[in-house]
């Protein structure tokens, strides 16, 4: 049987290119030499460890909420950015309510989450000294996520 050369080269995506860029499951890596095979030489991946999880919200792909808020005929749009993380349900309302709470004086938004039916709930409490009219709303869908704040 012939002698067979084997070489490995292991990848880990914490050694990435530029660690600011891309996330964990895109990088780019560069090797400290060229690899060259001989003729008739074939090269493949032998394995492949992903880690259990992937970010619930990641950077530039999933981390932005896009909001107009509507007062005097006038809309104001705003961009809410969420830090890169994994998020439970109620860490995600929390956040996403510290966030919007620092878009409009005399605007509070408040909120709750229902970790049993996966659905989170945002309420405006508007202080403005002009409102519009929202006597036809129907809340009776939002009471039960605003009473477990």
């Amino acid at each position: 049987m012939e002698d067979v050369l084997t070489r490995k080269i292991y990848v880990d995506s914490r050694f990435k290119v530029n660690s600011n860029l891309g996330n964990n499951a895109d990088f780019q890596i560069n090797l400290p030499e060229v690899v060259n095979l001989p003729e008739e030489c074939i090269g493949y991946i032998d394995e492949i460890i992903l880690p259990v999880q992937f970010y619930n919200v990641s950077k530039d792909v999933n981390d932005k909420l896009y909001i107009g808020i509507f007062h005097d005929a006038v809309t104001n749009y705003y961009t809410i950015t969420l830090d890169e993380m994994n998020y439970s349900l109620v860490d995600l309302a929390g956040a996403l309510l510290d966030k919007l709470n620092l878009l409009e004086a005399n605007i509070t938004f408040v909120g709750g989450s229902d970790p049993d039916t996966f659905r989170m709930c945002v309420q405006i409490v508007d202080t403005r000294s002009s409102k519009p009219d929202y006597s036809n709303f129907n809340t009776s869908d939002i009471k039960p996520y605003i009473t477990k704040l």
